[in-house]
């Protein structure tokens, strides 16, 4: 359904690290209005990656190293409503280029 971990947890007040059993049923959240993460994505140029979300990581961040905005992740990722992103969340997001973390 394009939902992330996060996005999915808060729906249904979930701890992200509970893990799910067979029978469990989840809320998720759809705006029939949006388009699904793929048809978001397609015609648009650049390459498509996933990235895993770390500790002290914020959508603004996000965007800046691989130079999208906070509104194209979060369409991209049905986060509606909300900035909260969390370790391990796996968003996808449209780049250019991507960028290698510095060396200190």
């Amino acid at each position: 359904m394009g939902v992330n971990i996060g996005a999915l947890s808060r729906w249904n007040n979930l701890n992200p690290k509970k893990k799910l059993v067979p029978g469990d049923k989840l809320k998720i959240r759809v705006d029939r209005g949006q388009p699904f993460p793929d048809e978001g994505m397609r015609g648009m140029n650049g390459k498509e990656i996933i990235y895993v979300v770390r500790e002290g990581d914020t959508l603004w961040g996000i965007a800046k190293r691989y130079s999208v905005t906070i509104a194209d992740i979060k369409t991209w990722n049905h986060l509606y409503g909300t900035n909260q992103i969390h370790p391990a969340d796996k968003l996808r997001l449209r780049v250019e280029e991507v960028k290698s973390p510095t060396l200190n």
